[in-house]
């Protein structure tokens, strides 16, 4: 473990920040297989993927290209690993857990 990167480690804690579940939409590939260009956005179509992502909600922007970063796991010294950032056109909704 290298203790210099924990004493450079940015002063904003996932302690403040609001855990969220985020249902979004997982963009993804087809099949991989040549088909039918219909063939494909049928199967596309009828098959979006929605997933549910949990975590502290550290960054959030609007307009365009916006988007949520959520902090999967974090320490009592304000280092935290494990983000994922997802689009706000792929975003159903944010819901505020207890």
């Amino acid at each position: 473990m290298n203790r210099a990167h924990h004493r450079s480690a940015p002063k904003r804690t996932a302690g403040k920040a609001k855990l969220v579940e985020v249902a979004w939409y997982d963009t993804h590939t087809g099949s991989g297989s040549w088909d039918a260009i219909a063939t494909h956005a049928h199967h596309e179509l009828d098959n979006p993927f929605l997933c549910h992502s949990v975590g502290w909600l550290i960054g959030r922007s609007y307009g365009r290209a916006g988007h949520v970063v959520l902090l999967q796991s974090h320490t009592e010294r304000g280092t935290g690993v494990d983000t994922v950032t997802i689009p706000a056109g792929c975003i159903k909704r944010v819901r505020r857990l207890k």
